[in-house]
């Protein structure tokens, strides 16, 4: 599901970074692809099974918590 939104961001941003388009372009640009990133991340990790199963470290969860941030 994220990535679509990764590939969407980054054209969005690449797009939009001129200094003749409006400055909200490429925040949006890079709205979007941080969203996809955030969903993909714990998908390439394989973390979302791992914490199904309770098989993750304390450092290795506590990184999940810092990575996702307080949106999550």
């Amino acid at each position: 599901m994220g990535a679509p939104l990764v590939t969407i961001g980054l054209f969005i941003f690449a797009w939009t970074v001129y200094p003749d388009v409006h400055w909200i372009g490429p925040i949006i640009g890079s709205g979007v692809f941080g969203a996809g990133h955030n969903g993909t991340r714990k998908e390439e990790l394989g973390l979302a099974s791992y914490e199904e199963m309770g098989l993750l470290s304390n450092d290795e969860s506590a990184g999940g918590v810092v990575l996702d941030g307080p949106c999550d």
